[in-house]
């Protein structure tokens, strides 16, 4: 069973509070009259963090509400463990600009329970000109956050929600993608930008507790997508073979609906064996970036080293499909 990652419109009306609210107001009960209500309200309380969240999930709807499914927990599990290329002018393309990730109820990381999320990937200028201009024109206002220094650079942002109904948004810059792909806690995570002086403009991020497990997992989670979409191609059209749970109130028949297929198919390995887990190697010579991929950015390309078992005797746990 999947749960959904559910933007304020989905908990709105599952809420009979929240319905009655709305109708007491004369607000619809859809995709703009909740960005009328949690872009004007955040205004009011000058909460510049809660205003990006509503410009985010207005423009996951507005633009088919995509939904990448992981095929199964296997392939979950392999990607937060996979080791990645850390060297420098690595980067990320995300088969979306903004999209939501489904999980398998219960399912943990490290014991750590993982939300579903919503990844969004564009630079403040992106945002200028895709998602903010009909978002402010139902708000009424322009707001510039001060914590967009660069402009014209991406920023990963990813929001969950917690079972308080907070929700959670997290950021990372693409110079701190080889402190994010080398560390294996929240807390190593933090510890190596709070060294490298990357945290004075990043508030983001909790400094302890499973909240702060559930970002550092939730984030490299999303960057592992891009990555593996990139050197796989794995993400096809439609639901994987599981159940979904739906909000009330919700259809998924007005969703683009993609999962992102395994390339390993599980075989056989004797105890002898070390296995290693998958790599993911950057791509970074122009002559990647000729021919059909001669638009994309230089360093976003990578491929796949399979995961394998390396010991006398030993044959390989996973096998490559075709």
């Amino acid at each position: 069973m999947y749960k959904l990652f559910q933007p304020h419109l989905h908990r709105f009306k599952a809420s009979k509070r929240w319905v009655a609210e709305f109708k007491a107001a004369g607000l619809p009960l859809d995709v703009r009259g909740v960005a009328a209500y949690c872009g004007a309200r955040c205004l009011s309380i000058g909460d510049k963090l809660g205003y990006m969240v509503a410009a985010e999930e207005f423009s996951l709807l507005k633009g088919g509400n995509k939904t990448v499914f992981f095929e199964n927990e296997s392939l979950i599990n392999s990607l937060f463990s996979a080791n990645f290329d850390l060297s420098k002018g690595a980067g990320i393309d995300m088969p979306f600009d903004v999209f939501s990730v489904p999980m398998p109820k219960g399912f943990t990381l490290d014991g750590v329970p993982i939300p579903p999320f919503m990844v969004h990937y564009r630079s403040f200028d992106e945002r200028r000109e895709a998602e903010l201009p009909e978002f402010e024109e139902i708000v009424g206002e322009t707001v510039m956050p001060d914590f967009f220094s660069k402009p014209t650079e991406k920023q990963l942002a990813v929001t969950f929600n917690t079972p308080d109904n907070a929700v959670i948004r997290t950021t990372i810059r693409l110079e701190q993608l080889p402190a994010l792909l080398k560390s294996k806690t929240g807390r190593e995570f933090v510890q190596s930008i709070k060294e490298s002086a990357y945290l004075s403009d990043e508030p983001l991020w909790d400094t302890e507790g499973v909240e702060l497990e559930q970002q550092f997992a939730v984030v490299k989670l999303a960057v592992a997508i891009g990555v593996y979409h990139s050197a796989t191609g794995k993400l096809r059209e439609g639901f994987p073979n599981v159940k979904v749970k739906l909000p009330k109130g919700v259809s998924l028949a007005n969703s683009s609906n993609s999962t992102l297929g395994s390339v390993f198919k599980r075989g056989v390995s004797k105890n002898s064996g070390h296995y290693v887990p998958p790599f993911f190697r950057n791509l970074k010579a122009e002559i990647y970036y000729q021919g059909e991929h001669f638009h994309k950015e230089r360093g976003t390309r990578w491929v796949l080293v399979s995961d394998h078992v390396r010991g006398e005797g030993s044959v390989s746990p996973f096998t490559q499909e075709s």
